[in-house]
């Protein structure tokens, strides 16, 4: 266990890798969709975290991304829901020894400039292909922001 890494507060085992994605033509809007056909790549760097529940045998093992160190952040963060996180499927492949020296950009620490510009880049990518479904997905969030502000409005201590 790394104690830099927490999921929910608990250590985790953190293995630095890559998993393969394909389109996910259900999902239109999916986050790695933008990685597949628009930047052509199907790896995407990735965490597999090994978190033991607390007062139970169980360990639950489970990706999430790490592009521009986002998991990273998320894991250093105690990996508590105010950061976010991509899920992945689990076909996980750790990073070789050759791989960790030739490959520098992996990303062993957030680069929130990175990521900022990515996922804008991301979001004009399903602006532009996926109109109707960007436009519904706009309109729940805005929803969801208003019906969170009304009831911060409502149970405010002040």
């Amino acid at each position: 266990m790394n104690e830099n890494y927490r999921w929910q507060g608990v250590p985790v085992k953190v293995r630095f890798g890559k998993v393969r994605v394909q389109q996910d033509k259900d999902k239109p809007l999916y986050w790695y969709n933008f990685e597949v056909l628009e930047m052509r790549t199907s790896y995407v760097p990735a965490l597999e975290v090994t978190y033991q529940e607390p007062g139970s045998d169980r360990k639950q093992v489970f990706c999430i991304s790490n592009h521009f160190g986002v998991g990273v952040d998320k894991l250093e963060a105690g990996g508590w829901p105010n950061k976010q996180h991509f899920s992945l499927p689990s076909d996980f492949l750790e990073y070789t020894a050759e791989e960790w020296s030739e490959y520098e950009d992996v990303p062993i620490s957030f680069d929130p400039v990175g990521f900022a510009n990515h996922e804008f880049k991301r979001d004009e990518w399903q602006k532009k292909m996926f109109p109707k479904e960007h436009e519904e997905r706009e309109k729940f969030k805005e929803a969801f922001l208003k019906a969170s502000q009304e009831r911060s409005k409502r149970f405010s201590w002040k």
